[in-house]
Protein backbone atom coordinates (compact mmCIF):
# COMPACT_ATOMS: atom_id res chain seq x y z
CA UNK A 1 0.00 0.00 0.00
CA UNK A 2 2.98 2.00 0.39
CA UNK A 3 3.92 2.95 -3.40
CA UNK A 4 -0.35 3.84 -3.83
CA UNK A 5 -0.09 6.11 -0.86
CA UNK A 6 3.26 7.48 -2.24
CA UNK A 7 1.59 8.60 -5.55
CA UNK A 8 -1.38 10.24 -3.61
CA UNK A 9 -3.73 7.18 -4.49
CA UNK A 10 -6.88 6.32 -2.13
CA UNK A 11 -7.38 2.33 -2.50
CA UNK A 12 -10.02 1.31 -4.60
CA UNK A 13 -10.54 -0.98 -6.38
CA UNK A 14 -10.11 1.55 -9.76
CA UNK A 15 -6.19 2.66 -7.78
CA UNK A 16 -5.67 -0.95 -8.27
CA UNK A 17 -6.65 -1.88 -10.86
CA UNK A 18 -4.40 1.10 -12.28
CA UNK A 19 -1.63 -0.02 -10.54
CA UNK A 20 -1.90 -3.89 -11.59
CA UNK A 21 -2.22 -2.01 -15.42
CA UNK A 22 1.14 -0.29 -15.18
CA UNK A 23 2.08 -3.79 -14.25
CA UNK A 24 0.97 -5.25 -16.73
CA UNK A 25 2.46 -2.97 -19.24
CA UNK A 26 5.55 -3.25 -18.04
CA UNK A 27 5.44 -6.98 -18.35
CA UNK A 28 5.97 -7.10 -13.92
CA UNK A 29 3.56 -10.03 -13.77
CA UNK A 30 4.99 -11.31 -10.18
CA UNK A 31 3.99 -7.61 -9.00
CA UNK A 32 0.38 -7.66 -10.35
CA UNK A 33 0.36 -10.50 -8.81
CA UNK A 34 1.17 -9.02 -5.31
CA UNK A 35 -1.19 -6.34 -5.95
CA UNK A 36 -3.98 -8.78 -6.94
CA UNK A 37 -3.30 -10.28 -3.40
CA UNK A 38 -3.41 -7.13 -1.43
CA UNK A 39 -6.80 -6.28 -2.95
CA UNK A 40 -8.44 -9.06 -1.21
CA UNK A 41 -5.99 -8.68 1.76
CA UNK A 42 -7.23 -4.97 2.35
CA UNK A 43 -11.11 -6.26 1.92
CA UNK A 44 -12.20 -5.49 -1.76
CA UNK A 45 -13.55 -8.16 -4.01
CA UNK A 46 -11.93 -8.19 -6.90
CA UNK A 47 -13.61 -8.02 -10.02
CA UNK A 48 -13.61 -8.62 -13.88
CA UNK A 49 -11.24 -5.91 -14.34
CA UNK A 50 -8.80 -6.63 -12.02
CA UNK A 51 -8.77 -10.09 -13.36
CA UNK A 52 -7.94 -9.06 -16.74
CA UNK A 53 -5.65 -6.46 -15.33
CA UNK A 54 -3.82 -10.13 -14.09
CA UNK A 55 -4.03 -12.00 -17.35
CA UNK A 56 -3.06 -9.55 -19.49
CA UNK A 57 0.32 -9.09 -16.77
CA UNK A 58 0.74 -12.71 -17.39
CA UNK A 59 0.33 -12.66 -21.26
CA UNK A 60 3.10 -9.77 -21.52
CA UNK A 61 5.59 -11.87 -19.85
CA UNK A 62 4.99 -15.19 -21.59
CA UNK A 63 3.38 -16.72 -18.95
CA UNK A 64 0.63 -18.69 -20.29
CA UNK A 65 0.06 -21.08 -17.38
CA UNK A 66 0.07 -18.00 -15.22
CA UNK A 67 -2.29 -16.71 -17.10
CA UNK A 68 -4.75 -19.57 -17.36
CA UNK A 69 -3.98 -19.71 -13.40
CA UNK A 70 -5.63 -16.53 -13.33
CA UNK A 71 -8.24 -17.22 -15.02
CA UNK A 72 -8.75 -20.41 -12.71
CA UNK A 73 -8.55 -18.19 -9.41
CA UNK A 74 -11.08 -15.68 -11.28
CA UNK A 75 -13.43 -18.90 -11.88
CA UNK A 76 -12.67 -19.65 -7.97
CA UNK A 77 -14.09 -16.12 -7.00
CA UNK A 78 -17.04 -16.87 -8.55
CA UNK A 79 -16.42 -13.33 -11.26
CA UNK A 80 -17.67 -13.84 -14.37
CA UNK A 81 -15.21 -13.42 -17.47
CA UNK A 82 -15.99 -10.52 -20.26
CA UNK A 83 -14.97 -10.92 -23.95
CA UNK A 84 -11.88 -8.44 -22.61
CA UNK A 85 -10.70 -11.04 -20.58
CA UNK A 86 -10.89 -13.94 -23.08
CA UNK A 87 -9.05 -11.38 -25.71
CA UNK A 88 -6.53 -11.35 -23.01
CA UNK A 89 -5.96 -15.35 -22.89
CA UNK A 90 -6.62 -16.01 -26.45
CA UNK A 91 -4.18 -13.63 -26.71
CA UNK A 92 -1.91 -14.74 -24.04
CA UNK A 93 -2.11 -18.65 -26.16
CA UNK A 94 -1.22 -17.08 -29.61
CA UNK A 95 1.50 -15.13 -29.05
CA UNK A 96 3.28 -18.38 -27.69
CA UNK A 97 1.90 -20.44 -30.54
CA UNK A 98 -0.34 -22.73 -28.76
CA UNK A 99 -2.95 -22.32 -31.33
CA UNK A 100 -5.10 -25.37 -30.48
CA UNK A 101 -5.42 -23.87 -26.87
CA UNK A 102 -5.90 -20.51 -28.28
CA UNK A 103 -9.21 -22.40 -30.29
CA UNK A 104 -10.32 -23.79 -27.01
CA UNK A 105 -10.20 -20.79 -25.31
CA UNK A 106 -12.01 -19.51 -28.10
CA UNK A 107 -14.78 -22.02 -28.00
CA UNK A 108 -15.08 -21.96 -24.26
CA UNK A 109 -15.86 -18.13 -24.68
CA UNK A 110 -18.88 -19.01 -26.79
CA UNK A 111 -20.18 -21.98 -24.65
CA UNK A 112 -20.21 -19.04 -21.88
CA UNK A 113 -22.87 -17.15 -24.32
CA UNK A 114 -20.72 -14.26 -24.37
CA UNK A 115 -20.17 -12.89 -28.11
CA UNK A 116 -15.90 -12.66 -28.81
CA UNK A 117 -15.39 -9.00 -30.25
CA UNK A 118 -13.62 -7.78 -32.76
CA UNK A 119 -10.42 -8.48 -30.88
CA UNK A 120 -10.95 -11.61 -30.14
CA UNK A 121 -11.13 -12.69 -33.89
CA UNK A 122 -8.07 -10.51 -35.13
CA UNK A 123 -5.86 -12.32 -32.49
CA UNK A 124 -7.52 -15.91 -33.21
CA UNK A 125 -6.74 -15.11 -36.81
CA UNK A 126 -3.33 -14.19 -36.52
CA UNK A 127 -2.55 -17.23 -34.58
CA UNK A 128 -3.90 -19.24 -37.02
CA UNK A 129 -1.91 -17.00 -39.98
CA UNK A 130 1.35 -17.51 -38.59
CA UNK A 131 1.08 -21.35 -38.31
CA UNK A 132 -0.34 -20.89 -41.93
CA UNK A 133 -4.04 -22.25 -41.79
CA UNK A 134 -5.42 -20.71 -44.28
CA UNK A 135 -9.00 -22.27 -44.17
CA UNK A 136 -9.19 -22.03 -40.44
CA UNK A 137 -8.74 -18.49 -41.24
CA UNK A 138 -11.71 -18.24 -44.13
CA UNK A 139 -13.62 -20.13 -41.34
CA UNK A 140 -13.33 -17.33 -38.91
CA UNK A 141 -13.65 -14.66 -40.93
CA UNK A 142 -16.89 -16.32 -41.85
CA UNK A 143 -18.24 -16.61 -38.63
CA UNK A 144 -17.63 -13.03 -37.73
CA UNK A 145 -19.07 -11.98 -40.99
CA UNK A 146 -22.08 -13.72 -39.67
CA UNK A 147 -22.22 -12.08 -35.96
CA UNK A 148 -22.28 -8.76 -38.14
CA UNK A 149 -19.09 -7.79 -37.56
CA UNK A 150 -17.12 -5.67 -40.31
CA UNK A 151 -13.82 -7.41 -41.40
CA UNK A 152 -11.17 -4.82 -40.44
CA UNK A 153 -7.45 -3.94 -41.20
CA UNK A 154 -5.99 -6.55 -38.67
CA UNK A 155 -8.18 -9.66 -40.18
CA UNK A 156 -7.83 -8.43 -43.28
CA UNK A 157 -3.96 -8.68 -42.87
CA UNK A 158 -3.97 -11.96 -40.71
CA UNK A 159 -5.59 -13.54 -43.80
CA UNK A 160 -3.49 -12.26 -46.20
CA UNK A 161 -0.41 -13.39 -43.78
CA UNK A 162 -2.13 -16.98 -43.58
CA UNK A 163 -1.94 -17.17 -47.42
CA UNK A 164 1.13 -16.44 -47.62
CA UNK A 165 2.30 -19.02 -44.75
CA UNK A 166 0.53 -21.57 -46.33
CA UNK A 167 2.76 -24.72 -47.63
CA UNK A 168 2.39 -24.66 -50.76
CA UNK A 169 1.03 -20.08 -50.94
CA UNK A 170 -2.14 -19.25 -51.73
CA UNK A 171 -1.44 -16.31 -53.87
CA UNK A 172 -4.86 -16.77 -56.05
CA UNK A 173 -7.09 -16.67 -52.53
CA UNK A 174 -4.58 -13.93 -51.25
CA UNK A 175 -5.88 -11.66 -54.45
CA UNK A 176 -9.00 -12.43 -54.29
CA UNK A 177 -10.01 -11.59 -50.79
CA UNK A 178 -8.19 -8.65 -51.00
CA UNK A 179 -9.94 -7.32 -54.12
CA UNK A 180 -13.34 -8.49 -51.81
CA UNK A 181 -12.47 -6.52 -49.25
CA UNK A 182 -10.92 -3.63 -50.63
CA UNK A 183 -14.48 -3.42 -52.84
CA UNK A 184 -16.54 -3.45 -49.62
CA UNK A 185 -15.39 -0.17 -49.11
CA UNK A 186 -14.75 -0.70 -45.04
CA UNK A 187 -11.11 -1.31 -45.01
CA UNK A 188 -8.26 1.29 -45.81
CA UNK A 189 -4.99 -0.21 -46.81
CA UNK A 190 -2.20 0.00 -44.01
CA UNK A 191 1.60 -0.58 -43.98
CA UNK A 192 0.81 -4.49 -42.12
CA UNK A 193 -2.10 -5.19 -45.22
CA UNK A 194 0.43 -4.13 -47.91
CA UNK A 195 3.33 -6.33 -46.29
CA UNK A 196 1.16 -9.06 -46.16
CA UNK A 197 -0.48 -8.79 -49.85
CA UNK A 198 3.61 -8.32 -50.96
CA UNK A 199 4.47 -11.58 -48.86
CA UNK A 200 1.16 -13.88 -50.63
CA UNK A 201 1.21 -12.28 -54.04
CA UNK A 202 5.11 -10.79 -54.15
CA UNK A 203 5.61 -7.27 -54.57
CA UNK A 204 4.89 -6.26 -58.32
CA UNK A 205 1.85 -8.06 -58.38
CA UNK A 206 1.18 -6.89 -54.75
CA UNK A 207 1.77 -3.06 -56.46
CA UNK A 208 -0.66 -3.55 -59.47
CA UNK A 209 -3.32 -4.42 -57.09
CA UNK A 210 -2.85 -1.66 -54.99
CA UNK A 211 -2.96 0.91 -58.12
CA UNK A 212 -6.23 -0.59 -59.14
CA UNK A 213 -7.47 -0.31 -55.56
CA UNK A 214 -7.15 2.84 -55.43
CA UNK A 215 -8.15 4.12 -59.12
CA UNK A 216 -11.29 2.70 -58.24
CA UNK A 217 -11.65 5.10 -55.56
Amino acid sequence: MGLMDGAGLRASLVSFGAVMNACAKAGQALKAAQWHRTLVRTGFSPNACTFTALIKAFDKAGDVEGAFRAMQSMEAAGVTADASTYSCLLHACAKQGQVERAKKVFDLMQEHHIQPNAVSYNVLALAFAKQGMWREAELLGEQLEQQGLWMNQWFLYALLLSYAAAQPKQAAKAEAAFVRVMKTGQVRTNKHIVQGLQRAVGRSRAGLLLRATYADL
